[in-house]
């Protein structure tokens, strides 16, 4: 992971000289839902879903060149598909004077996933409707995944390229990215009572699983498609429909498929 994050690094030392004294700064911040799926074969057999609730902030410089650094948490439950929030009381073994302690539990209850994502990008408009560029990604998940704990952590470098377009009184953008390029960190065990024999998974995968990675693997397509509306003290009111699909085969293959709506408001 030290090449994107050295790039990471390298590109917020020469932004400042890439763009002109008189560039304007923007403010913004996002909030939304957004909906998640997620088939580990790493950790459980079982599709799980997430409804989250987005938050965030970002930073946008503007001049020969487009500046932008935006943060968002997300927050909310993470749970099978099928089955949803289960209960129950788990018995432990009788110690030799018969006696026995037990525990209730709760699993995938309504709050079980937090994560956040990071990303910084330099865009360059080449024609009046089109631009080139390129992006710095990070993100983290941390969620409950049956009777244990599910975590996933990617940083990547990505070609971007957006359209942008004048309707009515503001603008729609289309933004289309594809990293090439990686850092992916694994579970390194997990245990799911919703097999039948949960020893197959503990005994056969427990390492972990953080490597290098490319586009070879590493299958990220983003896609976000926004309306921009200026309002009459000069911010802007937007709207952002998110889509991203994601497949990674080590360990075992992860599947994972996430769409949102954002709120956006720049001043």
């Amino acid at each position: 992971m030290k090449s994107p994050m050295l790039f990471t690094f390298f590109l917020m030392v020469i932004s400042p000289h890439l763009l002109p004294a008189q560039a304007e700064n923007h403010w913004g911040i996002t909030a939304g839902w957004s909906e998640a799926y997620v088939l580990d074969q790493h950790t459980s057999p079982l599709l799980y879903r997430s409804n989250l609730l987005n938050v965030g902030s970002s930073f946008q410089r503007s001049g020969n060149f487009l500046l932008e650094l935006s943060f968002l948490l997300q927050l909310g439950n993470h749970q099978a598909h099928r089955l949803g929030k289960r209960s129950g009381t788990f018995n432990e073994t009788p110690d030799l004077f018969g006696n026995q302690d037990s525990y209730d539990f709760v699993v995938n209850p309504s709050l079980s996933r937090f994560g956040g994502s990071f990303h910084l990008r330099v865009i360059k408009e080449i024609t009046d409707h089109s631009s080139l560029g390129a992006s710095i990604n990070l993100r983290y998940d941390l969620a409950g995944m049956s009777g244990d704990t599910w975590q996933f952590a990617q940083v990547d470098f990505a070609p971007e390229y957006q359209y942008q377009r004048p309707i009515s009184s503001g603008q729609i953008q289309a933004r289309f990215s594809l990293p090439i390029v990686g850092g992916v960190v694994r579970p390194n065990w997990a245990v799911d009572p919703s097999l039948p024999d949960e020893t197959n998974y503990f005994k056969g995968y427990l390492r972990t699983g953080s490597k290098m990675t490319s586009l070879r693997r590493l299958f990220n397509p983003r896609c976000q498609i926004s309306y921009q509306n200026p309002l009459p003290n000069g911010n802007t009111l937007g709207i952002a429909y998110q889509l991203a699909w994601l497949t990674y085969p080590y360990p075992r293959p992860l599947k994972m498929f996430e769409q949102g709506l954002q709120l956006q408001y720049y001043w």
